[in-house]
């Protein structure tokens, strides 16, 4: 019996000591380390044999996209729309940019096993009826994303709805409008008109050492949104604006320009607006004998009526303008275009670079789905679309912070007419923009 009770009391003191040595283990570095190891072998053993785990262990959470999905049900196709310009007498194929989009779309066959096909939708430059149809493309679970040529109205009454629906938007408009604050799924193609502006306060005073400017406009809301930023500039760097003024059809008020610009010490006047004015304002400036420098912007001098002026009143004057870059692969891209559409178009090499980073963004964005579906994230696709790195027929594309809708790889030039014909004397890419301090016309 005795040895009974030593045997009983034997086990019962190693069965203590086993529990002790155990929680030491496990409390312990050896411990903490033997189950760290376990983890990560089983986690890869999971992931090449695809075992299911419990607890969840070693899946992946999915955080829900914010703005919600786009699932477009399998055996029904996506759509890419066209918006086309059919104002004024104008016909979809015009621009180019149906034929741009239709070449990307050939090309690139189909994104996650899914084609693609395109709508196109006639826009007559109404606002109201712009709106209306954005309502019914943003309501439609097959569109994917817009590519629009529409006129400003149109576009900026349109940009309202997407931008709600949170529904891709690019943009062949340069009016500055079109994109600004609150941007968050709008995409310029081209450039933004305003953004000359830059480059015109930067010329006048780093190259032509002026110091006192005058600003004119036609009183267009585009031609004041681009004033307000070269003011903005000019005094960045150091320059007073001396007069600024919207001119109308006071015909007395041009014709003393001269004067006035004379009195004020102006030796440079800017001016942003309709090719009609900008020719009353220049013949007004070289009657008075104004001896300063005059520049005009881009919308200004691709006008018939200023070019109409003439070669002499031309003469010694300056414009800005912008342009879309050509990337290296530009030649072979419009050999291909050309042997089935013809010549190239002012926007075909825009339809087919919007095409392609929409649809790339797309298949980078789409998960998988159980029911061969195409579904993606709305936000997912937005920041996707911002970010990346796209070479197209256009150059890099790729937006800037400040002006999210605005992107970064627009030429900005500097032109002046000598002997007949404008010749570049500036060029640069963007410059940082500062914000308008106030909307104040004169200092």
């Amino acid at each position: 019996m005795a040895t009974r009770g030593a045997r009983r009391r034997r086990r019962s003191t190693q069965g203590i000591r086993l529990q002790e040595r155990l929680r030491q283990f496990v409390t312990g570095w050896s411990g903490l380390v033997t189950l760290s190891v376990l983890l990560v072998v089983v986690v890869l053993v999971q992931g090449i044999l695809r075992l299911p785990l419990p607890f969840g262990v070693g899946e992946r959470q999915e955080t829900p996209d914010p703005w919600g999905y786009v699932t477009v049900p399998r055996g029904e196709l996506p759509k890419v729309v066209f918006v086309a310009d059919v104002s004024d007498g104008k016909n979809v194929e015009e621009s180019g940019a149906k034929y741009g989009i239709e070449q990307a779309l050939n090309e690139r066959g189909q994104v996650r096993n899914t084609s693609f096909e395109l709508a196109v939708v006639e826009d007559t430059c109404d606002a109201a009826a712009a709106a209306l149809k954005a309502q019914e493309l943003a309501a439609d679970v097959q569109v994917v994303g817009i590519i629009s040529e529409a006129c400003a109205a149109s576009g900026i009454a349109a940009k309202a709805v997407y931008e709600e629906q949170k529904l891709p938007y690019f943009v062949m408009g340069t009016a500055p409008e079109l994109t600004g604050r609150g941007t968050q799924v709008t995409y310029r193609l081209r450039w933004n008109e305003r953004n000359q502006a830059r480059l015109a306060a930067t010329y006048a005073r780093e190259e032509l050492q002026v110091a006192r400017a005058m600003v004119l406009t036609d009183g267009t809301a585009e031609a004041n949104t681009t004033s307000v930023l070269f003011r903005s500039q000019f005094r960045v760097i150091g320059g007073r604006i001396a007069d600024g003024r919207a001119l109308g059809d006071n015909t007395a008020e041009i014709e003393r320009l001269a004067a006035d610009a004379r009195a004020l010490d102006v030796n440079y006047i800017y001016y942003i607006g309709n090719g009609r004015t900008g020719a009353l304002v220049l013949r007004a400036l070289k009657d008075g004998d104004y001896e300063g420098h005059f520049v005009v912007a881009r919308r200004t001098h691709i006008d018939p009526d200023y070019l109409a002026v003439g070669p002499a009143a031309l003469e010694g004057t300056f414009a800005t303008n912008m342009q879309t870059p050509r990337a290296d692969q530009y030649a072979f891209w419009k050999e291909t275009y050309e042997k089935d559409y013809g010549p190239v178009q002012p926007l075909s090499q825009e339809g087919y670079d919007a095409t392609n980073i929409l649809l790339s963004s797309v298949d980078v964005a789409a998960r998988d789905s159980t029911t061969g579906a195409l579904e993606f994230g709305r936000q997912l696709l937005t920041g996707i679309i911002r970010v990346l790195p796209y070479e197209g027929i256009t150059g890099q594309f790729g937006y800037q912070l400040t002006n999210p809708g605005d992107r970064i790889t627009m030429l900005i030039t500097i032109n002046k007419f000598e002997d007949g014909e404008y010749r570049q004397v500036a060029g640069q890419g963007p410059l940082p923009t500062p914000e308008p301090q106030d909307q104040n016309i004169n200092e």
